[in-house]
């Protein structure tokens, strides 16, 4: 959304507030800082004992009083967080528009990732104004019949990409980083246990460092840390800023994840992505090549990282930058759309 926020100062006509709500607070601060961005309003409402309903209720409930004090005549939310579908249900409380940015992503199986499609196929229900990061998205809700205006506009995201990255630095080497994360609910637990084997024998090739940010997640950090903590050559670091995260990303040989947003990042850097999921809201970077499906078994994780670090020729080919979800100007876009929905 930064970008959105950045574009707003200079648009005569359009007077902009940002929330942040508190669903992941430190997480937040990394991921502004380094932009221009100042926070309007800090809800602070935290998640209270994994209860993912009850710490909606709780961000929605705040809205709503928020939004009957300061009565703007748009919401825009972004994605498919809990956050947004808070917010987007407290503005459809209060009667007020709803801009979607991120609209029509859809892995079109109920439940997965939870509460992810749910959240987003619930808001698209709901929202005025829908903004399609590609062409698959705008399809989607139109097979949909969403209430509402669609506008392709491609992703902020993207605008936020070109907005950090730098030009890789250092010379080539020998050992081959791997950037590692996960966090999906869905991989909770056995999956995770595997996945984390997964990493131990990659690492003992000796070839390669793998760096894994800690999700601040309880769940994630503990079995990590108990079965990874100690293993060489695997690097239990802080999460990072986006620009660094950015730049982590482009100086490694390939990204091993469960994320929605890398996906979007790896395909326009043209860094090689292993998505351990068993299907995508993005199918874009699949059918380019640039990402490649394996869920949480080991052995797909262990076949596909050790065919990206054996094979130069396939390598080339997963690592051929596309931009399916935009140019670098979707907050243009959105606010000029915004401009003319006013």
């Amino acid at each position: 959304m930064a970008p959105i926020v950045i574009a707003a100062k200079s648009r005569a006509g359009i007077v902009h507030q940002l929330v942040a709500t508190g669903q992941q607070d430190a997480l937040f601060d990394q991921a502004i800082d380094g932009f221009d961005v100042v926070v309007d309003h800090h809800l602070g409402v935290q998640t209270s004992g994994g209860d993912l309903e009850r710490h909606v209720d709780a961000m929605r409930a705040a809205l709503v009083q928020m939004f009957a004090l300061n009565r703007p005549d748009l919401v825009l939310v972004q994605g498919d967080t809990n956050s947004a579908y808070a917010a987007a249900l407290a503005a459809h409380d209060k009667g007020i528009a709803i801009g979607h940015v991120e609209a029509g992503l859809r892995t079109h199986v109920a439940g997965r990732p939870w509460p992810e499609e749910r959240n987003r196929v619930t808001i698209a229900k709901i929202a005025t104004l829908h903004f399609a990061p590609s062409r698959q998205a705008m399809d989607n809700l139109g097979a949909e019949r969403v209430p509402g205006t669609v506008f392709l506009t491609g992703n902020p995201g993207i605008d936020a990409l070109m907005m950090t990255a730098r030009p890789p630095t250092g010379r080539p080497s020998r050992v081959h980083q791997i950037i590692v994360t996960c966090h999906r609910r869905e991989n909770f637990g056995a999956p995770l246990e595997g996945i984390c084997h997964a990493l131990r024998t990659l690492a003992e090739r000796g070839d390669v460092q793998i760096k894994l940010p800690l999700h601040p997640n309880s769940q994630v950090r503990l079995t990590i840390l108990s079965l990874l903590g100690h293993v060489a050559r695997v690097d239990l670091i802080k999460p990072l800023d986006y620009a660094d995260m950015i730049a982590a990303i482009r100086a490694s040989r390939m990204v091993i994840s469960d994320s929605g947003g890398l996906q979007e990042e790896c395909s326009a850097l043209g860094v090689p992505l292993i998505l351990m999921r068993d299907e995508t809201e993005r199918p874009e970077v699949v059918v380019s090549g640039n990402c490649v499906l394996t869920g949480a078994s080991p052995a797909k994780i262990i076949d596909e990282a050790s065919r990206l670090l054996d094979d130069d020729a396939h390598h080339r080919r997963m690592s051929d930058p596309c931009l399916p979800y935009g140019d670098g100007n979707a907050a243009m876009r959105i606010l000029d759309i915004i401009t003319h929905f006013a």
